[in-house]
């Protein structure tokens, strides 16, 4: 098919017109089509395999500079997808036969975007946007659908197991259920074939990475007429060009990443020493939001990163290949020439997902934060990558009350938020699940219509893929403090973030290891990847790497919700219990004794101090204030620490929503020198 095109471009000028004409309106009509609503409709566009094949030509045409730094990729111009003719002959004379792309959305958003008119677009640069517009059509929308399919075979067949065991293969709703999945199948392996063709999966491969090597020229800050070293940081002020290159390109690369490591992770090794352009290109677009301002996009990138690591927890899970090479992926993560970016990189983007605002669901924005949790827990272990984020912890250590909160700040709070949400979340859904399952064992929803009971039956899975989603993300969650704080301690002891980390930890604990402990009993837990034991090895482990701190110690002890001293002998045994090294024992039996220890002169204290004036309490948190500051535009009187944790996640006055950040607080050092003396002659009253 490719030879007969080839054939018609070389007949003439006329010939060449109508042809790219008829490709261009084919885009044109389709262009629904990469609409996530295209699936209802799908009789208002061609087929799948006519994408997929026009796609296949096309990627073809553009073999001759479908390399890295290729020079004639030098002579695509970024102005094509702004250009808007106003007849067809306009678009014949501009050489413009793929209309509409200036409605697209660009890697950033430019003022005043000036439209080319006076110029003739070489065939290459046709080719190329042609290629990504029909790869983004036919391809990505093929992947995404591929996806879903595997996603619905998976949940049919658990919802088939269970029915089956329930009725029996012949009842008829069981025998329709295999029915529908042995329909998936035969979808699911059709398209499988279509997307693995070998040609043109290397064809889009190579078309990809040659374009993050144009993309990344043309962030670089450089000169665009030669592919010239990129040098790290790059410039605050971002280049005009990216206002010119629709998003759908970069989507093409980071969708085609993910896919190949899921199905077929040999190609990505196989690039070589072409995998430090996609690296480059990573680290340009993933951590600089003046290159690339759209956040999902970026968490897209992240994904892609994920992508190339060499030990994927998928490999894990036995879905890749354990014989394939990783030499070239592990050698970007270590040795490519910016590696020491990535890990702001990453934080960044995970920072950056908590800004998209309220049209993105909880889940959505978990599941964009998963492939950062991979990463993290992958360069941990390299030093290069855990230089880079202690340095960034000394950073936010030194700028702690900056108007605007350090990266590694912002981070370690949405963690927090992440722990106590996701976690929470967990435990409640592992609850309703143990109540579901002795209501089904004890015969209680048999005695239930059928109607009601199919109903409590489709609730009950629902409700254990929430809970498996839950349970998935906070085991993450958790292992992440286990893993920073086993490298980086001091700031969990700050203020501003040390009675937080410690309530946190406590009440966790609590409800893994006290009396609650019973209600998260379930039948086949593994299948809801509830995993109480690592949780309370985590846990114990993060009060462990931070236990040396006096401060962090009496932040434990000072929880009056849920801290007892019970909690930590409860915690041992659950230790002992599930096997945990002598020597951890030991050492949390020390830190239960040091807590215990700075418990009796706190609770002295609490008592000396119960009857402290009013105006010597916080009023959000109704403590006892060691570093009063008043507000400036309320003038509220509050706590130092209390309303630095405020302003983490809300820059405004809590009483009365009027822009606030920590350098316009005022200390109140009269009231703090007041609170010192009035506490002092407590004390002395005592003895």
């Amino acid at each position: 098919m490719s030879d007969v095109f080839l054939s018609l471009l070389k007949l003439g000028p006329g010939i060449r017109h109508r042809l790219l004409f008829w490709i261009g309106d084919c885009l044109r009509a389709n262009s629904g089509k990469a609409k996530e609503w295209a699936e209802m409709t799908p009789f208002l566009y061609a087929s799948d395999g006519f994408l997929v094949n026009l796609n296949a030509v096309l990627l073809k045409l553009c073999k001759p500079f479908a390399a890295p730094q290729s020079p004639k990729l030098l002579k695509v111009d970024y102005r094509y997808a702004a250009s808007a003719p106003k007849s067809r002959s306009q678009a014949q004379q501009m050489s413009v036969h793929l209309q509409d792309l200036q409605k697209e959305t660009c890697f950033i958003s430019l003022d005043n975007r000036p439209e080319p008119t006076d110029v003739e677009f070489n065939f290459l640069t046709e080719c190329f946007f042609m290629a990504h517009r029909c790869f983004y059509m036919g391809f990505n929308r093929l992947q995404s659908r591929f996806f879903k399919i595997n996603q619905n075979l998976h949940r049919l067949e658990v919802a088939y197991r269970d029915l089956s065991q329930q009725r029996g293969e012949s009842d008829s709703v069981v025998a329709n259920m295999k029915e529908r999945f042995d329909a998936g199948m035969s979808m699911f392996l059709s398209i499988k074939a279509a997307l693995l063709e070998p040609q043109t999966l290397q064809a889009a491969l190579d078309l990809h990475v040659a374009s993050t090597t144009w993309l990344s020229n043309l962030a670089s800050g450089n000169s665009i007429d030669a592919f010239n070293p990129i040098s790290f940081p790059l410039s605050a002020q971002s280049p005009d060009y990216l206002g010119y290159v629709p998003e759908f390109i970069l989507y093409n690369i980071a969708d085609t990443l993910v896919f190949l490591q899921r199905f077929h992770e040999n190609s990505i090794e196989d690039c070589g020493l072409h995998l430090d352009h996609l690296m480059t290109f990573l680290l340009i677009f993933m951590g600089h939001r003046s290159r690339l301002k759209n956040p999902h996009l970026r968490a897209s990138l992240a994904e892609a990163l994920a992508a190339l690591l060499p030990h994927h927890p998928d490999v894990q899970r036995g879905r890749s290949n354990h014989l394939i090479p990783h030499f070239h992926r592990e050698r970007i993560f270590n040795k490519h020439v910016h590696v020491e970016f990535l890990a702001a990189s990453v934080i960044e983007v995970f920072v950056g997902i908590e800004m998209t605002g309220s049209g993105v669901a909880f889940e959505q924005k978990f599941n964009y934060r998963h492939p950062m949790y991979v990463v993290l827990d992958y360069i941990w272990e390299i030093e290069v990558h855990r230089k880079a984020l202690t340095r960034l912890a000394v950073y936010t250590e030194e700028h702690m009350e900056d108007p605007t909160p350090p990266l590694f700040l912002r981070f370690i709070n949405l963690l927090m938020n992440d722990a106590i949400y996701l976690l929470d979340e967990a435990l409640s859904y592992m609850s309703q699940m143990k109540h579901n399952q002795r209501a089904r064992d004890t015969g209680e929803w048999e005695q239930l219509p059928p109607d009601q009971r199919g109903e409590r039956e489709n609730s009950h899975r629902h409700m254990a893929m929430l809970a498996r989603f839950h349970n998935i993300m906070s085991n993450e969650t958790i292992h992440q403090f286990e893993v920073i704080t086993r490298h980086i301690k001091s700031i969990f002891s700050h203020p501003m973030i040390v009675d937080r980390i410690a309530n946190m930890l406590n009440y966790f604990l609590l409800h893994l290891v006290g009396p609650k402990r019973r209600d998260l009993k379930v039948k086949d837990a593994d299948s809801f990847e509830f995993k109480p034991r690592q949780l309370v090895a985590d846990i114990c482990q993060v009060y462990l790497n931070l236990g040396d701190d006096k401060s962090f110690c009496s932040a434990i002890s000072r929880d009056g919700r849920s801290y007892s001293r019970n909690l930590f002998p409860q915690a041992e045994e659950v230790l002992v219990r599930i096997g945990r090294p002598g020597c951890m024992i030991s050492d949390f039996h020390a830190l239960h004794e040091k807590v215990i220890s700075l418990a009796d002169s706190q609770e002295a204290d609490e008592e000396a101090f119960a009857d402290a004036p009013e105006e010597f309490i916080d009023p959000i948190m109704g403590m006892l204030m060691s570093d009063p500051v008043t507000l400036p535009s309320s003038g509220v009187i509050v706590e130092r620490a209390t309303i630095a944790r405020h302003l983490l996640s809300d820059q405004s006055d809590p009483f009365n929503r009027s822009p606030l950040n920590m350098e316009m607080i005022r200390p109140n050092l009269e009231l703090k020198q007041r609170i010192e003396a009035w506490k002092q002659s407590i004390r002395s009253s005592k003895h």
